[in-house]
């Protein structure tokens, strides 16, 4: 099967977005109410950050 290079390096770069969706997915699954917290303090800091800056 031979394959070109840009299309081994698409379908590399294909294969790690699939991965990290996943993982991200996986993650907000296991644990959506503190993802959505943390991120809530985390927008609240950074605006509050910005502001006191």
């Amino acid at each position: 099967m031979i394959v070109n290079k840009k299309g081994a390096i698409a379908w590399t770069y294909f294969v790690i977005i699939v991965l990290l969706v996943g993982l991200v997915v996986l993650m907000v699954l296991l644990s959506t109410e503190n993802a959505i917290s943390d991120l809530v303090s985390g927008i609240n800091q950074g605006l509050s950050g910005g502001i006191n800056a």
